[in-house]
């Protein structure tokens, strides 16, 4: 399991870019705001193996919201740039 901050921009909620899980776990998020994200199986990886998540996992995630990121005029969406730590996988 990497443990490393990383930066990531995620697209508004409903885009599909990442697990549904992270979709519940950011809406309502503004800049400078920080909080946990937990994903169940059924909402992030099920019973599938992701890299070094096995199967079953839920996952626990930090993640601090650093600004706005980039507009996606396809979609009209705007995106979200955070910071994310992967915390736990249980």
């Amino acid at each position: 399991m990497s443990s490393k901050v990383r930066q990531i921009t995620f697209a508004r909620r409903g885009a599909l870019t990442v697990v549904s899980g992270w979709d519940i776990g950011v809406a309502g998020m503004q800049i400078g705001g920080e909080r946990e994200i937990v994903v169940p199986p059924s909402m992030g990886y099920g019973n599938r193996k992701m890299g070094d998540i096995p199967p079953g996992s839920t996952l626990m995630f930090g993640a601090s919201q650093l600004n706005h990121g980039p507009s996606d005029k396809m979609t009209d969406t705007v995106g979200l740039l955070l910071e994310v730590k992967l915390l736990e996988i249980k």
